[in-house]
C-alpha cells in the first residue's frame, strides 16, 4: 500500500476513500464495477484510481483549490475519477451533461474547481462549457484532463490537500440560479453508519445505480457498495429505458431509484406479482412514493422494500419507513407512503405557520437535525440563514427541507407535499397533492400532477390536472372524480401525457410539464375556435391567449372575465390586446366598466365604442355612476376583499391578545403591506404585536374612511386600543382626478345589502385572510419581463405624476372625509403615522422635489393635514426603493419591494 493510502488508513477522521481502500484489501479479485460489457475487479480499479490520481498531482500545487470537476459520462473513468479526486483531499463537483453549457460553467465558476476531467469523446461538450459566459467574470478556468490519454502510470505521490468536504452539489434554485451544497467527509460518514445500522448491504450483493453523478442518491449507490464490498453494476442509457430486463440480466438484488423510475416500469407491464422476486431490498428515495405504485413493487419483489427520505443538505436520507410485507396494508395521508422516522443520529421537528412544534394530528414544515446537516449554501449567506436555522426552544442547528408533513399518532411523518405546492385559489387553502391522489385513485395505475394557471402565478386562478400513461380521453377522468373534490379543487381540464417528462435526476418535472399543458392547451383552443374570427370570437382567443386553461364554454357562461377565472394583472393584459386590435382608446373609467361585463356586453360595448362619431358614439361611464341603490348589481369584483374585512375583522381583533398594529389605506398598501415583515422588524425591537394589512382596492376616499370608522366602532365594543395605526395619504384619491369607480360600501354593509351576494375570490385583490393578517399571497421571484402596459395606465400614469409634482388640485371633500378617517383613529389609536406611498417617477426622488420647490398642491395638502390632525406624516421621499421594487409607478411589487417597503415603515414608527 503506497504513502497517500497509508494516510487515509492510519488517520483518525474517516475518509470517503476509507471504505474503497478496505475492500480492495479484502476483496481485490471481486467485481466492483460493471458499466456496459467492462468490468473491473476492486484491485483493477484500484489502479485505475492511482492513475488518476497521479494525473491530477502532476498539475496541482500547494496553492491549488482542493476541488475537482468530473465531466459524468456514463464510463468507469467517470467512477475512477471520484475516488481519484478523493484521493488526492480534494471535493469532487459533478457536472451532467444533460445540464445547458451555462450552467455547468456557473457551477464550475462557484466551486472553485481547479481540474477538470473528462473523457476523449466529451471533450467538444467540455470546449463549450469552458467558452460559455463567465458569471464572475474573473474565476481561472480550470485545468483540463483527459482520462482516455492516460495509460496506467506511476502511484501517485503524497497528497498535498486535506479538503474537510467531500463533494459539492449544485441544487435547483428558487432564482434560477443553482445552490451550492457541500457535504463533509463526516457528514456522508454519519450518512453511512445510519444506513448500515438499518440495512444489511452484504460483499454479494450486486447494487443498481441509476442515478446521474449529479444528484446526490448517486452517492448512496457508489459509497454503500465500496463499503460493503459490493459490485456496482451501472446501468447504461439504454438500459434505464427498460429497467426490468436490466434488472434481470445483471440479476441485481439491491435496488434503489425514484418512485419515477418504478412508475416507468409499471407502464411497460413489468410489474407482475413475483416478477421482480430476485431483489432482496428496495429503497425509494427523491420523491413521493404513491401507495399504489408501492402495492405493486411489494407484489412484484416479495421481498423487504423501503421508502427513504432526505434533501441534499442532511445528506442524501435522513428518515426511513419499512413497508409492511403485507401490500394491502400499505396506507397514508393522500394515498403516499409514509417517510417514516428518523436514521439513527438525526432527529426531526415539525413546526406548525405559527412557530410551534406539531402534535400528533397536526402538520406542517419538517426541519432536520444532525451529523447529516451540511454547513450551508456555497458564498450565499442570506440563503443558509433562511434555510438553516436554530428554532425557538432548540440549542441545534436545524435545516428547514420546505417539505409539509403531518405527524401520526406513533410518530411516524406523513409526507403531504411541498410548501410551496400548497396553493390559494378563490379564498381557500389547498394542496396539490390532495387533489392528485383523488386524481391516482380514478386513473388507477397512472400518476398525476396538477398545474395550477397561469404558471407562476402568486394567485391562480385555474388548475389543470395532467394524467400519465392512461388509456382514454381526459374527460373520463373528469368524469370521474365529478363531486369527489369542492369546485374550486376540480381540474378545469384534464390532460392525459404517455409519460411525464423528467429533470436530470430522473424526477417528474413539474415545472416542464407546467410549459407542456400551457402548450397543449393553446394547441386545443386554437383548433376549437372557427377559422373566421368574428368580435365575440376575439375576445374569447384574447382571454385563452391570457390563461389557457380557461375553455371557451367557461368564458360564455360568466358573468365577467374574473369570474371565467382571469386575474386583475391578466384583465390588464387582455385590454393590451383589445386596445391594440381595435385600435381603442380605453380610459381608466372605460376599462374598469369592462371588467364588470360578460363576453355579450363586451361585444356592444365595442359596437358603441367604434361606431362613427355623432350622438350615439360610446361615451365613458361617469366615475360616480356605481352608487346605490345599484351598487349590489354592479359591485366591482375587486371590492369583494373589502367585503371579507368587514366580515372577518371583528375575530381577527378577539382571537389575540398582543397589541395591534394596522395598516388602513388603498390598493397600494394593500399590495405593499406585509404583516410578517412589520412583525419581524418589531421583534428585532423588542416588541412584540400582531399586524393587520386593511389596504383595499376600490374604495373611495370616503370608503376608506368608513374603515377607519368600522375599525373604531369594532375596537371600543371589544375594549381594545391600538398600538399604531397606520394610515395611507393616497394622493391620487385626494386629488380631483380620483381612480374610477371607487365606492363606499360600509352603510350597504351594515344594511345587509350584500348578505344575498355569493363571495367569489377571484385573485389576491379580493381575499381579506386573516391567519395573515391581510397580506397577500407573495410571488415566487419577481418577473423577468416587464408586464404589458395598456393606453389607459400609461395615461393614468402621466396624471399620478403630475398630483406628486404638486400640480393637480384637491378635493376639498375628499381631503375632509380623509381627516376625519384620521381622527377616527386616533380615539382608539396610541400613535397615528400617514404614509404617503412612493412612486415610480421618471425623474426619480430627486426630480420629485425639485418640482415640488415653492407653492404647489401637494405641499398645500401636507400642510393642511398636519394642521388640523397633528399626526406624523412619512413623506414618498423618506422611501429607499429601486426601480426592480414596484409593479407599476405606484405599486411595489409582491417580491421584494413588498418587503422592502414594509420594513421601511415599521422601522420608522417603531424605532
Amino acid at each position: 500500500m503506497d504513502d497517500f493510502e497509508q494516510q487515509f488508513q492510519t488517520q483518525q477522521a474517516w475518509h470517503a476513500t476509507q471504505d474503497f481502500l478496505s475492500s480492495v484489501t479484502a476483496h481485490a479479485t471481486r467485481p466492483a464495477i460493471t458499466i456496459a460489457d467492462t468490468t473491473l475487479s476492486y484491485a483493477a480499479l484500484h489502479t485505475r484510481v492511482q492513475t488518476l490520481a497521479a494525473a491530477i498531482a502532476e498539475q496541482e500545487t500547494a496553492a491549488t483549490t482542493p476541488v475537482t470537476a468530473i465531466y459524468a459520462s456514463r464510463d468507469i473513468d467517470t467512477y475512477a475519477a471520484v475516488l481519484a479526486a478523493l484521493s488526492r483531499g480534494h471535493a469532487y463537483v459533478p457536472l451532467n451533461p444533460k445540464f445547458p453549457p451555462e450552467r455547468n460553467r456557473y457551477i464550475l465558476e462557484r466551486s472553485g474547481a481547479a481540474h477538470l476531467l473528462h473523457c476523449a469523446e466529451s471533450g467538444p461538450a467540455v470546449a463549450e462549457i469552458l467558452a460559455a459566459p463567465s458569471t464572475t467574470g474573473d474565476a481561472p478556468l480550470p485545468r483540463q484532463i483527459n482520462t482516455t490519454q492516460l495509460q496506467e502510470s506511476r502511484q501517485p505521490p503524497a497528497r498535498l490537500h486535506d479538503n474537510p468536504y467531500a463533494y459539492i452539489l449544485f441544487t435547483s434554485g428558487s432564482t434560477g440560479q443553482p445552490k451550492g451544497v457541500a457535504l463533509r467527509h463526516s457528514n456522508l460518514s454519519a450518512y453511512l453508519d445510519a444506513t448500515f445500522a438499518v440495512a444489511d448491504y452484504r460483499a454479494d450483493d450486486r447494487l443498481s445505480q441509476n442515478f446521474d453523478l449529479t444528484f446526490d442518491l448517486s452517492v448512496h449507490d457508489m459509497f454503500v457498495c465500496w463499503r460493503a464490498g459490493a459490485h456496482l453494476i451501472v446501468p447504461t442509457a439504454h438500459d434505464l429505458e427498460a429497467p426490468a430486463d436490466y434488472l434481470h440480466r445483471h440479476d441485481i438484488t439491491c435496488w434503489f431509484s425514484v418512485p419515477s423510475l418504478a412508475q416507468k416500469m409499471r407502464l411497460q407491464g413489468a410489474l407482475a406479482p413475483g416478477s421482480l422476486s430476485h431483489l432482496r431490498l428496495s429503497l425509494f428515495c427523491g420523491e413521493a412514493l404513491p401507495v399504489d405504485l408501492a402495492q405493486d413493487w411489494a407484489r412484484a419483489t416479495t421481498q423487504r422494500v423501503e421508502n427513504w427520505y432526505g434533501p441534499t443538505e442532511a445528506t442524501i436520507a435522513c428518515t426511513r419507513y419499512v413497508l409492511p410485507s403485507n401490500p394491502d396494508a400499505i396506507t397514508g395521508r393522500f394515498d403516499l407512503v409514509p417517510i417514516g422516522s428518523a436514521l439513527p443520529g438525526m432527529s426531526t421537528l415539525v413546526l406548525q405557520e405559527d412557530g410551534t412544534p406539531a402534535g400528533p394530528g397536526d402538520s406542517g414544515e419538517l426541519l432536520m437535525c444532525g451529523p447529516q446537516v451540511a454547513d450551508g449554501y456555497l458564498e450565499d449567506a442570506e440563503k443558509t440563514a433562511a434555510a438553516f436555522v436554530i428554532p425557538q426552544g432548540q440549542e441545534l442547528r436545524h435545516y428547514r427541507t420546505g417539505d409539509r408533513v403531518e405527524v401520526t399518532q406513533d410518530g411516524v411523518l406523513n409526507f403531504i407535499d411541498r410548501i410551496d405546492n400548497q396553493i390559494k385559489i378563490r379564498g381557500y387553502r389547498v394542496e396539490l397533492g390532495e387533489i392528485e391522489a383523488t386524481l391516482r385513485e380514478a386513473a388507477t395505475g397512472c400518476n398525476a400532477v396538477v398545474v395550477p394557471l397561469p404558471l407562476k402565478s402568486a394567485n391562480p386562478t385555474s388548475l389543470v390536472a395532467a394524467v400519465e400513461g392512461y388509456d382514454g380521453p381526459g374527460r373520463q377522468i373528469r368524469e370521474a372524480i365529478a363531486g369527489k373534490l369542492p369546485d374550486y379543487m376540480s381540474p378545469n381540464r384534464v390532460l392525459v401525457m404517455q409519460q411525464f417528462p423528467k429533470n436530470a435526476s430522473g424526477k417528474v418535472d413539474r415545472g416542464e410539464i407546467g410549459k407542456r399543458v400551457v402548450k397543449r392547451l393553446e394547441k386545443q383552443n386554437t383548433a376549437a375556435g372557427p377559422k373566421k374570427l368574428t368580435r365575440y370570437d376575439r375576445l374569447i382567443q384574447f382571454a385563452q391567449e391570457v390563461n389557457p386553461a380557461l375553455a371557451r364554454s367557461e368564458l360564455e357562461q360568466a358573468e365577467n372575465l374574473m369570474d371565467a377565472g382571469l386575474d386583475s394583472m391578466g384583465f390588464v393584459d387582455f385590454t393590451v390586446r383589445l386596445e391594440k386590435q381595435f385600435n381603442l382608446e380605453l380610459t381608466q373609467e372605460s376599462a374598469a366598466e369592462l371588467s364588470r361585463m360578460s363576453l355579450w356586453q363586451m361585444v356592444d360595448f365595442l359596437r358603441r365604442a367604434l361606431a362613427p362619431q355623432g350622438k350615439d358614439r360610446f361615451q365613458p361611464p361617469a366615475a360616480n355612476s356605481l352608487k346605490t341603490p345599484e351598487l349590489k348589481r354592479n359591485l366591482h369584483y375587486r371590492a369583494m376583499r373589502a367585503l371579507d374585512m368587514l366580515d372577518k375583522f371583528p375575530g381577527f381583533v378577539s382571537e389575540t391578545q398582543k397589541p395591534l398594529l394596522l395598516c388602513i389605506g388603498s390598493s397600494g398598501f394593500m399590495r405593499g403591506i406585509c404583516t410578517e415583515t412589520i412583525e419581524t422588524e418589531a421583534q428585532a425591537l423588542g416588541q412584540d404585536l400582531r399586524a393587520a394589512n386593511l389596504g383595499m382596492a376600490m374604495l373611495s376616499v370616503a370608503g376608506i374612511a368608513e374603515v377607519c370608522d368600522y375599525v373604531r366602532e369594532t375596537l371600543q365594543a371589544q375594549g381594545r386600543r391600538l398600538s399604531h395605526a397606520v394610515i395611507e395619504m393616497e394622493i391620487m384619491q385626494l386629488s380631483i382626478m380620483p381612480p374610477a369607480g371607487d365606492i363606499e360600501i360600509l352603510q350597504d354593509f351594515k344594511a345587509g345589502a350584500f348578505k344575498g351576494i355569493e363571495r367569489k375570490y377571484y385573485d389576491a385583490d379580493t381575499i381579506w385572510d386573516s391567519d395573515s393578517g391581510g397580506t397577500i399571497a407573495r410571488s415566487d421571484k419577481p418577473s423577468s419581463q416587464a408586464a404589458p402596459q395598456a393606453n389607459w395606465e400609461r395615461k393614468r400614469a402621466q396624471e399620478i405624476c403630475r398630483a406628486f409634482e404638486g400640480q393637480l388640485k384637491m378635493d376639498d371633500k375628499a381631503v375632509a372625509a380623509w381627516i376625519k378617517g384620521v381622527q377616527s383613529l386616533q380615539q382608539v389609536s396610541d400613535r397615528v403615522t400617514a404614509v404617503i406611498h412612493p412612486i415610480q417617477h421618471p425623474e426619480g426622488t430627486a426630480g420629485l422635489k425639485q418640482a415640488r420647490q415653492g407653492s404647489n398642491h401637494f405641499s398645500g395638502l401636507i400642510d393642511q393635514a398636519r394642521q388640523e390632525t397633528g399626526i406624523e406624516i412619512m413623506l414618498d421621499t423618506d422611501f429607499t426603493l429601486r426601480s426592480e421594487d414596484f409593479k407599476n409607478i405606484s405599486h411595489v411589487n409582491d417580491h421584494n419591494g413588498r418587503q422592502s417597503f414594509s420594513a421601511q415603515i415599521a422601522r420608522h414608527f417603531l424605532r
